[in-house]
């Protein structure tokens, strides 16, 4: 984890563009971070009248000899800062941890004081009365932590219920979590984001 460092600014006044190697060329950094993207005006003020968009794509090479040419990837989709404002939990579908993948579950803090999390890791078909295997996560104030999810519990394909683990002043917390499955041979992957869990009046 790390906190997030104002690094500078990205000219807003043209046509959607790609940055091949943002965080080595833009950046001139290396290894896991989470990127706040906020729109200025001339004045270095908040730009209330902007739009962004936003997707970045991780890549490597792809693992040899399988092959000698390519790369594999996971791809983050641009999220809204505050799409999880005020919620203490969330739902990530579509994850799968057994002999063939690997998982991370990964949370961001954007508040000012520390929040532990609470990761329920929830199979798609287990016997009745399994026990459900739970980790709880600390994330620093204005931090990130990828990690792994305990490789003791293989239960093929599952979901995360990740909750903010303590009482917010306010009801008022901003945060975000995905989770990240991987193949085990090829390297290839996918993410799935934390989404709102509604209930029926919702």
């Amino acid at each position: 984890a790390a906190n997030i460092v104002a690094i500078g600014t990205i000219p807003g006044d043209r046509p959607p563009f790609t940055i091949i190697d943002f965080v080595g060329e833009e950046l001139n950094a290396t290894g896991i971070g989470a990127l706040l993207i906020l729109p200025i005006d001339a004045f270095d003020d908040f730009d209330d009248n902007a739009a962004l968009d936003v997707h970045s794509r991780i890549y490597t090479d792809a693992p040899k000899p399988n092959t000698t040419r390519g790369t594999v990837s996971l791809q983050f989709p641009g999220l809204d800062p505050s799409h999880l404002q005020g919620e203490y939990e969330a739902l990530v579908l579509g994850l799968r941890q057994d002999a063939n993948f690997r998982t991370n579950v990964g949370l961001v803090n954007l508040e000012a004081f520390p929040i532990q999390f609470s990761v329920l890791m929830v199979p798609e078909s287990a016997p009745a009365g399994t026990q459900l295997r739970e980790v709880f996560i600390t994330v620093q104030s204005l931090s990130m932590i990828q990690q792994a999810l305990p490789t003791d519990e293989l239960p093929g394909p599952f979901s995360l219920i990740v909750g903010v683990n303590q009482d917010v002043p306010n009801d008022d917390q901003w945060w975000t979590t995905y989770g990240a499955s991987v193949d085990n041979f090829t390297g290839d992957g996918w993410v799935a984001m934390g989404a709102t869990i509604l209930d029926d009046e919702d």
